[in-house]
Parts: C-alpha cells; sequence; structure tokens
C-alpha cells in the first residue's frame, strides 16, 4: 500500500498552456499580470524528487499542466538527470507525462523515448468536437497538430493512450467517439466529465448513461485490445481483480500535487484551496503529514466517507472521488454510479461472467 501522499502530480508550470481550451478548470490559477512564464526552478525541482523518493522505494511522477511542453527540453532532461541519482540508489521511478499533444514533434519524441517517459494525449473526439473546443488563443483548432503528435509517440512506442473529455457537444455521440479513436489507432480511452462549466457541463446521470453506451459498445466491438480505462475498473473489480481508477481507491491521500514554487496540495481538482495547502517540499515529509491542514484533509475524507455505510457499492467506489463528495452534486453522484454499476453488473451476468 503506497504512503500518503506518495503519488506526485507535478505542474512545473502550473495552468500556463499554449491552447485555450473552452471548459479548462485550470485557468483559476493562471497568473496574467506576468508577461514572463514562471517555470519550476531548478532547486524546486531538485528538491520535490528529493522529498517523493526519499521516504518511499517505488516512485510514478506525473508531470502535468497546463501544458507541461512549455517549461522546455532542458527541464525533462534535468529531471532524468536528478532521478538517476536516486536510480543508482536502488529506487524504481516511472514517470508520465499529460500533454494537449500539439507541441510533440520527432525532437520531443525522441527525448521522452530517450528518457523513459510516457505520453498521454488529451484528444476531444469526435472530430468536430475538438475542433470547437480544444483551440489555440486565435480560435484555430490543434487536432492536425495532436494528431500528428500522437503518431510520432505511437512511432516510438511511448503512447500512453487519450483522455478524452465528455460534455453537452459530445455525450449523446458515445459510437462516433470510439468509431473516431479507432479510426485512429487509438485504443486506450479514459473518460472525463466536464463540470463547473455553464455551456459545456453535463450532469452526473448523463455522464453515467454516456458510460454505460460505451460499455454496450466496447462489448459489441469485442476487440481485447481496446481498453477504456474507466470501464475496465468497474468490470476488473466485479470480477474480483484489483484495477482501479483513482476515483475507487479510496485513497485520496496518496496524490498530492506540487505547483512550480513547492507548494503541496491534493489532487489537482481542488485546484489550490488555501485551506489545503499542506506545506511545501522544502519541509521534511514527516512535518507535513502531521501538518493541520492534512489532518484535516484525512478528518474530513473519513467522515464523508462513512456516509457510505450499508451502501452495496462501497466496495466498489470506496467513496468515489471525494472532491465530487464535498460538492453539491455528490447525492446526483452517487445515484448515477450505482445505476452504472447495476447495470453493468446485470450484463455481466447476462453473459454468464457473474453469477
Amino acid at each position: 500500500m503506497r504512503n500518503p501522499l506518495s503519488v506526485p502530480i507535478i505542474k512545473p508550470i502550473n495552468g500556463d498552456c499554449n491552447l485555450g481550451c473552452h471548459y479548462c478548470y485550470m485557468f483559476s490559477i493562471l497568473e496574467p499580470q506576468k508577461s514572463v512564464r514562471t517555470i519550476m526552478s531548478q532547486e524546486v525541482l531538485q528538491t520535490t524528487i528529493d522529498f517523493f523518493c526519499s521516504h518511499q522505494n517505488d516512485v510514478e511522477f506525473t508531470w502535468h499542466g497546463g501544458e507541461p511542453l512549455l517549461a522546455g527540453m532542458e527541464f525533462y532532461r534535468e529531471v532524468s538527470k536528478l532521478q538517476k541519482q536516486w536510480i543508482s540508489r536502488g529506487k524504481k521511478i516511472s514517470n508520465f507525462i499529460q500533454t494537449n499533444g500539439s507541441l510533440v514533434d520527432d525532437e520531443w519524441a525522441e527525448l521522452f523515448k530517450e528518457i523513459g517517459f510516457f505520453v498521454g494525449v488529451s484528444l476531444d473526439a469526435p472530430a468536430s468536437v475538438h475542433n470547437r473546443l480544444r483551440t489555440f488563443g486565435c480560435g484555430t483548432s490543434s487536432l492536425s497538430y495532436v494528431l500528428r503528435g500522437i503518431s510520432k509517440l505511437i512511432e516510438k512506442n511511448i503512447f500512453n493512450g487519450v483522455i478524452c473529455c465528455v460534455g453537452k457537444r459530445n455525450f449523446n455521440k458515445p459510437r462516433e467517439i470510439l468509431d473516431f479513436f479507432l479510426d485512429q489507432g487509438i485504443k486506450s480511452i479514459k473518460f472525463l466529465r466536464i463540470k463547473g462549466d455553464e455551456q459545456e457541463a453535463i450532469s452526473a446521470s448523463q455522464y453515467a448513461d454516456f458510460l454505460f453506451q460505451i460499455f454496450n459498445l466496447w462489448i459489441e466491438i469485442d476487440n481485447p485490445d481496446l481498453e477504456i480505462r474507466d470501464i475496465k475498473s468497474i468490470v476488473d473489480i466485479l470480477l474480483g481483480g484489483e484495477f482501479r481508477e483513482c476515483t475507487f481507491t479510496g485513497r485520496c491521500d496518496q496524490f498530492a500535487t506540487v505547483y512550480n514554487d513547492g507548494s503541496i496540495f491534493p489532487c489537482d481538482r481542488f485546484i489550490n484551496e488555501p485551506r489545503l495547502r499542506f506545506g511545501t517540499v522544502f519541509e521534511p515529509y514527516t512535518k507535513v503529514l502531521i501538518g493541520e491542514n492534512f489532518q484535516a484533509f484525512l478528518a474530513e475524507m473519513r467522515v464523508t466517507k462513512e456516509l457510505c455505510h450499508g451502501c452495496c457499492w462501497s466496495s466498489l467506489c470506496n467513496g468515489g472521488c471525494f472532491k465530487e463528495r464535498l460538492s453539491n452534486e455528490k447525492g446526483n453522484i452517487c445515484r448515477a454510479n450505482q445505476k452504472l454499476f447495476e447495470g453493468i453488473e446485470s450484463a455481466l451476468k447476462k453473459y454468464g461472467l457473474l453469477v
């Protein structure tokens, strides 16, 4: 079992990005008054790597944004150099980076192959939706650049699949979405519900219905290479497996978002809320864990999970996403998830995979 605050999500350029996606939740941490991009300094970078590598043997770093490639190639060469000092001491380190893909070219793909990074790409579907929502500042679609980047990553065998946001423009187009991805040779997919944006957000119930349609299409397509992580997690747990998306682990305390000044917060769905600032990477790990804010976070988690006692699905979802449990939607989210779980369980029984 992983320790608390042991899965780092690093934001070397905070919310800065070369795209202006209409629904992006990272706009709230942009610093428009600054004319020069603020990139995580070498001192903060080294201290961050040391903070997480010093108290565990197996560390999984996720590099996030905004658009993390804006930190530049030399930044990631330095990451690799600093991590090698810990690898030589017996630590196992893996790196994942989530990018919008528009900047990935031969040079970037070669670098990530060289330093052992696996690269996930944000890509909405079908094409008409991506063209509308994921644009450069001038309003031009990024799609052709993103698909070019994905092809480069596939060539290097370092492509880690796509994250596709689901909102008003595509929640009723599950078949078109899957057809688009399969036409592009993309077989590893994760979906995210758009929330908090009046124009694009959908309800928890609409999203659950979307996922159930995706599940039925996945069964119909019957391609063992097609991995839909949201569906895989539910099916695997129902069949007695252990694969869990983060929302079903019940361990939100494991995830630590580190901003470019070294400050530590929980997973970035909380967007650097002051009451959830746990400390900085310049403090001892143990001091951060016993800090008032982190202990309050743990206590709040325990209280919300107690509300799940008696629910027959609690062993599957483990309380679900903690951020969602704190929202005004929490009742609707639970009912939507229960409906989705029941539908998938019934289908698995129908196919003789469950008794």
